[in-house]
Order: C-alpha cells, then sequence, then structure tokens
C-alpha cells in the first residue's frame, strides 16, 4: 500500500509549489511508491494512484477540500503522475475527480522526433537538446 507523508515546507516540491502560487494556501503531499528494477510497470503507477484515492477520501480530516486537489509533478515524476491522471480518469477514482495536473517539464517522449523537440532545441528549460542528453 502506498505511503502518504506531508512534504516539510522546505522541501524543492513545496517551494516550487509556493513560486508558482505565491497567494494561495497550498497543502503539498507526495506519496511513496515500489520503484524499479524490482518493481515493474504498472506497479509504481498503481502505488501513486492507490495514495491518491486514499487523500481524497480522508481530505477532510486532513483540512483539504478533495475537489481542489491538484496533481503535481517535478520533471522526473511527470510521467508517473501524468499517468497516475490517466488512471483515475479511467477508473473514475477518486470520486471526486481531480481539479487539474501541473507537470512541471515532464519527458513524456523519449524519440526526440517531435515537432515541438525541434520548435523548441534550445532556449527552454527542457529543450531538445536536453531531451536527447536524458
Amino acid at each position: 500500500m502506498a505511503e502518504v507523508k506531508l512534504l516539510e515546507i522546505d522541501s524543492r516540491v513545496s517551494a516550487t509549489l509556493l513560486t508558482i502560487f505565491p497567494n494561495i494556501e497550498v497543502v503539498t503531499m507526495t506519496i511513496e511508491y515500489r520503484l524499479s528494477p524490482e518493481t515493474r510497470a504498472p506497479g509504481p503507477a498503481m502505488d501513486y494512484h492507490a495514495g491518491l484515492v486514499w487523500v481524497s477520501e480522508n481530505a477532510a480530516s486532513l483540512g483539504i477540500d478533495p475537489a481542489k486537489i491538484v496533481v503535481h509533478a517535478p520533471p522526473s515524476g511527470g510521467p508517473l503522475a501524468a499517468v497516475t491522471c490517466l488512471i483515475a480518469r479511467d477508473r473514475k477514482r477518486p470520486v471526486i475527480p481531480i481539479k487539474a495536473q501541473l507537470l512541471a517539464t515532464p519527458m513524456l517522449d523519449d524519440r526526440c522526433e517531435s515537432i515541438s523537440d525541434q520548435q523548441f532545441e534550445h532556449g527552454t528549460l527542457w529543450c531538445g537538446a536536453v531531451n536527447r542528453q536524458a
């Protein structure tokens, strides 16, 4: 079962969210999940989804509004967060849908052949050149 932990206010994710949303109250949580190679896909995504459902179902005791849950991920967690949102949508769980997903420059395609890879070859945080090196 996935374990949900509150992040400390000085963590990287909290700091990023506070920078993006300086005037909005934000509760940040992280979900621990099994890692590869010991756990093959879709194990980590199922863990992450179980944690998301737990947070939503326990929102009242956590002091949060389940209708305002946003899934956020740094670049390395982007694919996992994206697939978790797809699982939530397809399974209709949590019962109260997430409000949004906020993926910070995720690598969703490692083939480096898309139009955006060509359009953003240089000059952005996660440009085509960086994507090829990852």
